[in-house]
């Protein structure tokens, strides 16, 4: 079938698609057909007013072909099509929107999605734990966490990531906890115009990581070096110009499609003076694949392997900048130093009911990492329940 699909292939594939507002979601024939017939795997989305179709799952795109331009008495046909379709849609046509255009709701939504994550007792900061990234890491990078996040006519829980322009919040990301759920990451806002930051202050300091995925930049914060997230293959067009002169590592996937948007970005920075750099796991598609596997301790080592590999190529003015009338001198920015804890983990917040302990917590001078203990498991509403004896622990546990 290619890439060329009809809005009778697509009913015929799938006779039950669901419908909300116009766009309808169908089970995607591209995708193959042993793949499970249920709600979470309709990833085809269908635009009724323009034609416009997009698999989330094989990331397959076009149009269907009932809407495609006729340039042969192109008027009369075109109304005879878009009348049709619209009956067949049940839709009518949508006024269209700014694409740019910030969601006045996006703010107080996300504040919510931060008063959910608390204090690290909920299913966000147990999936990112379980994914090799302490809590404190992911409420440094502002996490969130939404128990009912709609999209497509489903609900489903997310971990949330906040994109900002500056100090402008102009889009959240969500990304699937369940493994059966729907789409794996959903934007809501114009993510284009922002980055995904593990601090505030990323993007001043002589060295930092860009990667796709935030989850991928959190890996790296994890592992002490700074990083960002374009939230997908593109980044804000004033990026480049943030980071002229500076030292930047490119964590882009190391697949095709990353590889080829790596080049893209590297030439771009290079335009601006940075010194920009491929930084790809020593395995796996990405940081965070390799952090599960590898465990954090081996990344580090990896990290200061590949970045002092990189780093001596180029000398950079600090960050302060220099003085025009100055000669610069060879300076080259220290390497992220890995953090040793100097203690064991101990026991912190202990069960109501049998006094098993629910959380660890080991320190240093500067450093508190928590985490939860092995056999503590969550249950449907979100609570932390006990691995000794099972019992949910109340809500101001």
């Amino acid at each position: 079938m290619g890439t060329t699909l009809t809005l009778s292939e697509l009913e015929s594939f799938d006779s039950h698609a669901s419908r909300r507002g116009n766009e309808r979601r169908f089970l995607c024939p591209l995708c193959g057909a042993e793949k499970p017939r249920d709600a979470s795997h309709r990833s085809l989305a269908v635009n009724s007013s323009t034609g416009e179709w997009k698999c989330h799952r094989c990331d397959s795109s076009g149009k269907l072909k009932e809407f495609w331009e006729d340039r042969e008495d192109f008027t009369s046909k075109r109304h005879r099509q878009q009348a049709s379709l619209e009956r067949k849609f049940s839709a009518r046509p949508q006024p269209q929107k700014d694409k740019d255009e910030i969601p006045g709701w996006i703010p107080e939504a996300y504040a919510k999605t931060r008063t959910a994550f608390g204090d690290g007792m909920n299913p966000a900061a147990a999936y990112l734990r379980g994914r090799g990234i302490p809590y404190h890491i992911a409420h440094k990078a502002g996490c969130g966490f939404e128990k009912y996040w709609k999209a497509g006519g489903e609900t489903a829980r997310r971990v949330v990531f906040p994109v900002w322009d500056g100090g402008r919040l102009v889009a959240i990301q969500g990304r699937l906890i369940d493994e059966k759920g729907g789409i794996k990451a959903i934007t809501r806002g114009p993510k284009s115009q922002g980055l995904f930051l593990t601090q505030p202050d990323a993007l001043a300091l002589p060295l930092v990581v860009v990667c796709e995925a935030p989850i991928d930049a959190l890996s790296l914060a994890a592992c002490d070096v700074p990083a960002v997230a374009t939230c997908g293959k593109s980044w804000p067009s004033g990026l480049p110009k943030a980071l002229a002169f500076r030292r930047v590592g490119i964590g882009y996937d190391s697949d095709g499609p990353g590889e080829e948007a790596a080049a893209k970005l590297t030439a771009a920075l290079e335009s601006f003076g940075a010194f920009a750099f491929r930084l790809l796991p020593p395995s796996g598609k990405d940081w965070n694949e390799y952090l599960c596997a590898a465990g954090s301790e081996t990344m580090r080592q990896a990290l200061a392997s590949i970045i002092g590999a990189n780093g001596n190529q180029l000398c950079l003015p600090p960050a302060g900048g220099l003085d025009p009338d100055q000669e610069p001198e060879d300076w080259t920015p220290p390497l992220p130093v890995p953090r040793v804890m100097e203690s064991d983990w101990q026991p912190a917040e202990l069960c109501r009911n049998c006094g098993a302990a629910l959380t660890l917590s080991r320190e240093d001078e500067c450093w508190i990492e928590t985490k939860l203990a092995d056999d503590v498991w969550m249950d449907g509403d979100g609570r932390v329940c006990c691995g000794v004896c099972d019992f949910p622990q109340p809500e101001d546990s």
